[in-house]
């Protein structure tokens, strides 16, 4: 498939995605005509040129890159690699936080163990507490 063709089949594509209902919508978003939008959506219009100024504006409307809007290996490449990045961060933020969930509650346990221990040996041993306390 050609640049242009991908471009033209992923404006249409997009444009659903995103929630545009009609050709009018996106025009209006973008600063085009209605008809204008029609013809760059156009598969049937692919002996047809895209300008590029035309096609930057579209791209950034739609959240997205020329790259992308035209098929581009590398870009797409560079696309899936960000979000199987992004899904193993988020993937070590969920077990990063629930292991310090896990660890904080550990601290707490051991504290009040602790605690309870230096109880029991004050109890047998006067002395010594009495001792750490003037240290």
């Amino acid at each position: 498939m050609n640049v242009k063709k991908n471009f033209r089949k992923n404006l249409r594509k997009l444009m659903s995605e995103r929630g545009f209902k009609s050709n009018a919508e996106f025009g209006e978003k973008v600063g085009m005509s209605p008809s204008k939008i029609q013809r760059l959506s156009n598969c049937a219009n692919d002996d047809q040129t895209i300008d590029l100024g035309d096609a930057a504006k579209i791209s950034v409307a739609l959240n997205t890159t020329l790259g992308h809007m035209t098929g581009a290996v590398a870009t797409e490449q560079l696309i899936e690699r960000t979000k199987t990045m992004h899904t193993g961060i988020v993937g070590a933020l969920g077990y990063l936080e629930k292991d310090l969930i896990l660890r904080e509650r550990r601290i707490k346990e051991l504290k009040h163990d602790q605690k309870f221990i230096e109880e029991m040996l004050a109890a047998f041993f006067p002395l010594d507490a009495i001792e750490k306390k003037s240290e």
